[in-house]
């Protein structure tokens, strides 16, 4: 047999048929419709003009106003409906709830009360207490009382309870305040009118210290007058209390023994400071152990009087001062000073504090007793924290001695005829003294 001269066609082989895929896929893959070799863009919308879209506008709110017109009532009623219920479901406790939400299928809505929102920008915080609501003045217990705190006395003027949680209100130390504006003007007006003297009589305090605080003691019918006299509204009750201010009275000097007849010991009142203790800085070693002082004259019910003086004794020798002479009087109002305010309290066994007020005072008072006296050493013991400044030298209150005197034996004259008989002493009619039987001798009878 003869070989054919014919060429066979070659078939691929593996590897090359495999290419020959890929190939055909990856060009197929690339291959992109001829409709989306351009991106789709979306149609432009239509253009209005300003006229039509204000048209347009205003006929959608006039349509949403003829829809709420009509279904207003009932969107209303459905709302309070929905109000009630969810409240008669709050009402419930937690458990009747759960029940009710579980019965409507809300499984997963939660029974228990919405949680309290904190305050922002606050870690903690705490509910402010209620402040009390102003009483009215408890006049039963009021009247009874003749001295109190100068705002308690301005309050009263108010009508208004003195209670102790109003303290730092009326010291101006609470930013809300419950007083009403007229107790600030008021005390204002009063702590202005403080003295030794009055208006308003402040008894010891503005020389210890205190000044012209609120909290100074005073009389409340001082307190009373003076806010009547100056044209203030005060309640009835408060009224009462008031009394016309005491005139001031100036006492007929005591006549002055002659020359050369003051027995030791006699008190003499010398107007002039320098004359009146020249006889104390002319004592050799005087020391203020041997001085004793008293405040002498009449006695008001608060403050000091016009004639009152300063009783100063030593080695036998006395003499009546008068406070200006012993620069003890403020030199422009003429009222008290701090030095004698000082003085008085020591006669009520006040403690005299380390108060920088009080020094500056304590160092004016040993100034008067070196010009005056001629005592050059410290008349005080040293300070102590238990007792304060203590004298060395004695001083009391005499004030209205002579007064309490005069009444003593005005009241021991009283004694009657009857009183007398009740102790077994007899009266009779006839008497057997020489007078009786002179007169039966010449005729005459009783």
């Amino acid at each position: 047999m003869t070989k054919s001269n014919k060429p066979k066609s070659e078939a691929p082989t593996g590897h090359a048929h495999r290419r020959a895929r890929l190939e055909a896929l990856s060009q197929l893959a690339n291959a992109q419709p001829a409709s989306h070799t351009e991106p789709i863009k979306p149609p432009a919308p239509a253009r209005m003009s300003l006229e039509d879209a204000l048209a347009e506008m205003e006929a959608k709110n006039t349509e949403f106003a003829a829809f709420k017109a009509i279904h207003a009532p009932e969107l209303a009623a459905q709302i309070a409906k929905g109000d009630e219920l969810n409240a008669r479901l709050a009402a419930l406790p937690q458990k009747q709830r759960r029940q009710v939400l579980d019965a409507m299928g809300l499984h997963n809505v939660s029974a228990v009360p919405p949680p309290i929102e904190s305050l922002r920008n606050s870690g903690s915080y705490c509910l402010p207490r209620a402040q009390p609501a102003l009483q009215p003045a408890r006049w039963q217990v009021w009247r009874l009382v003749p001295n109190a705190e100068l705002w308690q006395a301005v309050a009263l003027s108010l009508d208004i309870e003195p209670d102790d949680s109003l303290t730092g209100e009326a010291m101006g130390r609470s930013k809300r305040s419950m007083l009403p504006g007229d107790f600030f003007d008021r005390l204002k007006v009063c702590q202005a009118n403080l003295s030794y003297t009055g208006p308003i009589r402040s008894h010891l305090g503005m020389g210890l210290g205190w000044g012209d605080s609120p909290r100074l003691p005073v009389p409340v019918a001082d307190v009373a007058t003076f806010l009547m006299q100056s044209g203030f509204d005060v309640p009835e009750a408060m009224r009462t209390l008031a009394k016309p201010a005491a005139p001031v009275v100036t006492p007929e000097p005591d006549p002055k023994p002659p020359a050369g007849t003051v027995e030791a010991g006699t008190a003499v009142e010398v107007p002039n400071s320098g004359n009146s203790t020249l006889v104390f800085r002319e004592m050799a070693g005087l020391n203020a152990s041997e001085l004793a002082l008293a405040f002498v004259g009449d006695k008001p019910e608060s403050g000091l009087g016009a004639n009152n003086m300063l009783e100063v004794s030593a080695r036998d020798q006395k003499r009546r001062i008068p406070l200006a002479s012993l620069e003890l009087v403020n030199r422009v109002t003429g009222a008290p000073n701090g030095q004698c305010a000082i003085l008085l309290g020591l006669t009520q066994g006040s403690k005299i504090r380390n108060l920088s007020a009080n020094t500056s005072k304590m160092k004016r008072l040993r100034r008067v007793f070196l010009n005056h006296f001629g005592i050059d050493k410290d008349p005080f013991e040293p300070y102590t924290h238990a007792c304060g400044w203590m004298p060395l030298f004695t001083i009391t209150d005499k004030r209205g001695a002579a007064d309490e005197r005069a009444k003593k034996e005005a009241e021991e004259r009283m004694a009657s005829l009857e009183q007398l008989a009740e102790t077994g002493i007899q009266f009779s009619d006839r008497s057997n003294s020489g007078a009786d039987d002179w007169m039966r001798e010449r005729g005459h009878s009783f």
